[in-house]
């Protein structure tokens, strides 16, 4: 079996096509075509096409207590490049365990709510709070774009136990 030959000018239309394809540039592969794409040039039209965490994670919040920082995603592209199109009223819905150690939305007062992303491809649920159970669980944040988790915990420090009555105050 003998293997084709490859002429020197073929090899630097192949790199030439890696480059193009890849955006990895290849020095001195092209000669008289066109220049490979910069790694730092960005197109025109740039929708999102993944989600991700922007605040939120992780935290810990008293038991019966509201978390301190939001849980916040913001609608990217996988490309690193600014989305340019508008995504106002993405939907996103986080959602946190139904039993154990979970937490309470604001905005549905259950473990569930649905916000609609604002004009920079973010969504906030404000006002999660901690329920009366000790321990560590994850949020979930879920759109067309992907799903990610927010690891959150309750925590019985700083809450008393219990409290045993004193004796009375003498006069």
């Amino acid at each position: 079996m003998s293997i084709p030959r490859i002429h020197h000018s073929s090899t630097r239309r192949v790199l030439a096509a890696l480059a193009l394809v890849t955006g990895i540039g290849v020095s001195g592969a092209i000669i008289g075509g066109p220049a490979p794409a910069s790694a730092d040039t960005c197109p025109a039209s740039n929708p999102p096409n993944e989600l991700l965490l922007s605040s939120g994670s992780p935290q810990t919040a008293r038991l019966h207590q509201p978390f301190g920082e939001t849980l916040q995603v913001t609608l990217a592209n996988t490309n690193g490049c600014s989305v340019t199109t508008n995504q106002t009223g993405v939907a996103v819905t986080f959602t946190a365990p139904s039993s154990g150690a979970t937490g309470t939305f604001s905005a549905s007062g259950s473990n569930s709510v649905t916000v609609g992303t604002n004009s920079s491809g973010q969504a906030s649920a404000a006002g999660f709070t901690a329920n009366s159970v000790a321990g560590s669980y994850t949020v979930s944040a879920s759109s067309s774009y992907g799903s990610i988790y927010f690891s959150l915990a309750n925590t019985a420090n700083g809450v008393a136990a219990a409290i045993t009555p004193g004796s009375p105050a003498s006069p």
